[in-house]
């Protein structure tokens, strides 16, 4: 029986997250402790910078082609 990777990286991906839903805490009797914000904040700002990267570097390449095109001619 051939297994395909799609179905593999489901398993793959379903597991991590079980994992991670398992290793939560239990909630605190004090509820004045708070929630610590490092969920996807991190997630987030990683993929901003990323994002912000990849426009600048399209942003310079269209620059430089533009500028390559005006001294050709």
């Amino acid at each position: 029986m051939k297994i395909s990777k799609k179905i593999l990286l489901l398993i793959a991906v379903a597991g991590i997250f079980s994992l991670k839903a398992i290793a939560q805490g239990t909630i605190p009797d004090d509820p004045d402790e708070g929630v610590p914000l490092d969920g996807g904040l991190s997630i987030a700002i990683v993929a901003g910078i990323s994002y912000g990267a990849k426009r600048l570097m399209k942003k310079k390449q269209a620059t430089a082609e533009a500028a390559k095109e005006t001294t050709e001619k």
